[in-house]
């Protein structure tokens, strides 16, 4: 059976929340089934079939880090493979990574999980590193746009995609079990609260509605995830007084997400930029009415005929979808269930493992 070596480190649920870490967590979880797997981390994880190879968390980690991943390396010399998520970290550690992978004689895989532009130093800087990859998976169609033109490669796309179910639950015993409001129109987010995914556009959103329109609309929020924004997202409901009308879950466990789709009636995403967004996917998978920003990743993900979107950012166009996704109701249930026939001819989590079986074979 062949050996094959994930190079994780902390990136990983339950432990961190986000697209890549959830989508490595399942991965791993259904490759180890099929491979003599191991992953480096700096914790043990409950992957009953994979192998646990401790990294410990030694500063300056973007040293000490790869050291050890060729430790690793040395004291397994059948595993000829190496897995690694990209995503941003300083230059040196992907340069020392190639370095490991040539001097140990080693293969490497890399997924690419990082949306945004490269600079031009960072460009030049991590060249060598992906052009000397076996396979470079992108995980949307637009990160392997642009990181085929800057590094003259062919990516593969695979999506990131996580088994899904739907909450059995009916919607009005979940908002009771969450404490939100019965008639409301509930909009959430789903994912890590930070700067690229513009949380607070909502909240401005929300402060800018009449008492009129309040009582007439209902809006009501949840946010489903922690990250570095929180703590300023609770003031900034505190301060305006809006705790009657915005709910912070923070982390919610990926056996519970689907029940906050289901007590939803819509979904948002505004990020600057995607990959592809395992939330969003979900939100398909739900047969939620999605509002989006029209931004890299999601575009590539939903269509235009399939959700209400607006130019990122700008808040006066997602009041207006919001507003529209209340009141044009038959519209709101076509685009969501053209959402979710979207996702059922094209999404597939056993696809996606059959794939990565085959480039790891």
């Amino acid at each position: 059976m062949k050996k094959i070596l994930f190079h994780i480190g902390d990136g990983i649920y339950p432990f961190h929340v986000g697209g890549m870490e959830v989508f490595n967590y399942y991965i791993i979880k259904k490759l180890s089934e099929v491979f003599c797997l191991y992953y480096t981390a700096s914790q043990k994880y409950n992957f009953s079939g994979a192998r646990f190879l401790r990294c410990f968390n030694v500063r300056p980690s973007k040293l000490f880090t790869p050291l050890q991943l060729a430790f690793h390396l040395i004291l397994h010399p059948s595993i000829r493979t190496v897995v690694f998520s990209y995503s941003f970290a300083h230059w040196i550690v992907f340069r020392l990574y190639y370095l490991i992978a040539f001097l140990l004689r080693r293969d490497y895989v890399v997924v690419i999980h990082y949306g945004k532009d490269p600079d031009e130093f960072y460009a030049r800087k991590h060249a060598r590193f992906f052009k000397s990859a076996r396979t470079v998976i992108a995980v949307s169609q637009d990160i392997k746009r642009k990181y085929d033109e800057i590094y003259g490669i062919n990516c593969e796309v695979i999506f990131p995609l996580v088994p899904f179910v739907k909450s059995e639950l009916p919607k009005e015993t979940l908002r009771e079990k969450y404490g939100v409001p019965l008639h409301a129109n509930v909009v959430c987010m789903v994912g890590t609260i930070k700067s690229m995914k513009n949380p607070d556009t909502i909240l401005h959103v929300l402060e800018s509605f009449s008492s009129q329109e309040l009582s007439l609309y209902n809006p009501f929020i949840v946010y489903a995830g922690s990250g570095e924004m929180l703590p300023d997202l609770e003031k900034y409901v505190r301060d305006r007084h809006l705790m009657d009308r915005v709910l912070f879950l923070g982390f919610v466990p990926k056996e519970n997400v689907n029940e906050v789709y289901k007590m939803s009636d819509i979904y948002l995403i505004a990020s600057d930029f995607e990959g592809t967004s395992v939330s969003l996917l979900e939100a398909m998978y739900n047969a939620k009415i999605i509002i989006a920003s029209r931004a890299p990743g999601i575009v590539d993900t939903i269509a235009a005929d399939e959700c209400l979107m607006y130019q990122t950012r700008n808040e006066e166009e997602l009041k207006r979808c919001f507003l529209r996704a209340i009141v044009d109701v038959r519209l709101a249930s076509e685009l969501a269930v053209s959402a979710s026939r979207h996702f059922e001819s094209v999404y597939s989590f056993q696809t996606i493992v059959d794939m990565y079986i085959k480039i790891l074979s």
